[in-house]
């Protein structure tokens, strides 16, 4: 259920600078959330993120 629910708020965050403002927002550093926000690959693949 949680990894569904993050697919789609991944999906909805369609702009790079906003998966970027929120990945900051929900605690990253700005060098990972740089990474995270740029990546093509599916949320479920990033492994920072995951929890």
């Amino acid at each position: 259920m949680r990894s569904r629910i993050r697919q789609l708020i991944w999906k909805r965050w369609k702009k790079i600078k906003t998966r970027y403002r929120e990945l900051i927002k929900l605690g990253m550093t700005p060098e990972q959330a740089k990474t995270n926000a740029n990546t093509a690959r599916d949320i479920g693949e990033l492994p920072i993120i995951k929890h």
